[in-house]
Order: structure tokens, then C-alpha cells, then sequence
């Protein structure tokens, strides 16, 4: 049996967390070792996200999708301005329940 979060952690998770890397350098100018430190993850994970290494396989399917794009730069904001768990879950909680509407979890890629 395949618990429905599964599909959140193992592909839209991953494709999330690139995103957000992507715009904290590009948007924001921030390195790869700052964008590590405000996203609690290694340098080297940041560094295979801008690679496409880590989320690959949803990526494509919530970069250019105009209807996750806000949240996706609101969950951008919050953790560049250093927000906490409660506030960023939120958000992420949002960006999986329009995910789900939209068909993008269950992922079938």
C-alpha cells in the first residue's frame, strides 16, 4: 500500500525545494551557501537542485504552472525572510492541496 504522502516527499517535494533554490539565486542573489543555511539543507544539495539533479521529474510540471507560481514565490518570500515552520508549512500545505486538485499528486510521471 502507498501512503498518500509519498508522492508529495518523494516528487513534488524535491521539485519544490529546486524551485525555491533557483529563485532565492536568481531573484533574491543569494549563493548557494546562503541558500543551504535559510533552507536547512547542505550546500551540496542546493548545488544538485540548480543542476537538476534532485527533483526532476516534477519540475517541469510546477515551474511554468501560472497557478502555483504565487504560492510558490509567497513560500520563496517566507523563507528568505526567514519565516518560521508553522507559517512555511502553511504554505506548503496550500501548494500540495492545489496540487492534488490539478491532478499533479498522484504523481503518474
Amino acid at each position: 500500500m502507498k501512503a498518500p504522502c509519498e508522492d508529495v516527499v518523494k516528487y513534488l517535494l524535491p521539485a519544490l525545494r529546486a524551485l525555491v533554490a533557483e529563485k532565492l539565486i536568481e531573484d533574491y542573489g543569494l549563493s548557494q551557501a546562503k541558500v543551504a543555511k535559510v533552507m536547512s539543507v547542505s550546500q551540496p544539495a542546493v548545488s544538485y537542485y540548480c543542476r537538476a539533479k534532485r527533483g526532476l521529474k516534477a519540475y517541469p510540471l510546477i515551474k511554468g504552472n501560472e497557478k502555483l507560481k504565487p504560492l510558490i514565490d509567497e513560500l520563496t518570500e517566507a523563507i528568505y525572510k526567514g519565516a518560521g515552520t508553522e507559517e512555511t508549512t502553511c504554505i506548503f500545505r496550500k501548494i500540495c492541496h492545489l496540487a492534488r486538485e490539478m491532478g499533479i499528486i498522484p504523481f503518474k510521471g
